[in-house]
């Protein structure tokens, strides 16, 4: 099972990491225009400080934009009484 089924799983009926991602990369990269984005645009490995995204080029951007990186704070992707000890190696 991928990391974001399984944080999807944990997170119940109402998580939605399109939602988080879009409002993370909206963030990183304010008033600039951008189609929304979805699981399939980016490339996402864990940090310390939260899922790091980083939006393929041209995917969603002007491609003059390059590569929009992100991150996605753990806080809003796992709920506050998901167990996740064993999870990823952790």
């Amino acid at each position: 099972m991928s990391m974001l089924a399984e944080m999807q799983a944990a997170g119940g009926p109402h998580w939605n990491f399109e939602r988080e991602l879009n409002r993370a990369v909206g963030a990183a990269l304010p008033g600039e225009p951008y189609a929304t984005i979805t699981r399939q645009a980016i490339s996402s490995y864990p940090s310390k400080d939260g899922l790091r995204v980083a939006v393929d080029q041209c995917a969603a951007y002007a491609c003059a934009a390059g590569v929009v990186n992100a991150t996605i704070p753990w806080d809003r992707l796992i709920a506050p009484d998901a167990d996740m000890s064993n999870q990823w190696g952790h």
